[in-house]
């Protein structure tokens, strides 16, 4: 980070740290560190904070992200074969939403792009296209609409593949069901040239 400071450079990098806890009577753990890899965050933000106050308006961009493994924020099945016959019926209910409850669309975005051989160094960020709020990822790479809950109409999901990405993303709910929307949807990404990949 401090020489592309200097030089202009693009360098990245990647850091790999487990969770580690810090010591319970250590000087990290009082000052709210719980592992090393908190510690890691936070002298990585100083660095940054620091190349900024140094250097100004010219300042390269110090920004990073942090990922951890977690289990998957998409629903799965989860039942042995000899379960009864209630409980079968409320995991079927479960089911009925594609991502888990506590899902954001930056986690579920994220578990997207790794499923699909993506690198998590693309860019990403937060579009609006007719009224749908979308995750983009790189320039013209995707668009992923992943909220669950608001049905978009044939005329929003045009306007989104006349942004022409290469790849659309859509969580299955998002369709409420409407077999007429996806089978439009389906004919609308072919005629454009665009990949559907629905989640």
């Amino acid at each position: 980070m401090e020489l592309n400071a200097e030089d202009g450079g693009n360098r990245k990098f990647i850091m790999v740290q487990l969770p580690e806890p810090t010591e319970e009577d250590s000087a990290s753990r009082s000052a709210g560190f719980a592992t090393i890899a908190d510690i890691s965050r936070k002298r990585i933000s100083v660095v940054g904070e620091r190349i900024v106050e140094s250097n100004g308006l010219q300042a390269p961009d110090v920004g990073f992200r942090a990922f951890k493994l977690t289990d998957t924020n998409f629903s799965k099945w989860r039942v042995a074969s000899d379960t009864d016959a209630s409980t079968l019926e409320q995991h079927l209910l479960d089911l009925r939403d594609s991502a888990a409850g506590a899902a954001t669309p930056d986690a579920l975005l994220t578990e997207i792009l790794l499923k699909q051989g993506y690198s998590l160094t693309e860019h990403m960020g937060d579009t609006e296209v007719a009224g749908l709020k979308l995750q983009m990822v790189g320039e013209g790479l995707m668009l992923a609409y992943l909220d669950e809950h608001t049905k978009p109409t044939l005329e929003q999901l045009r306007a989104v593949l006349a942004e022409k990405p290469a790849r659309f993303v859509i969580l299955e709910d998002a369709l409420q069901g409407d077999d007429e929307l996806k089978t439009n949807l389906v004919q609308e990404c072919k005629s454009r040239g665009v990949e559907l990949w629905t989640a």
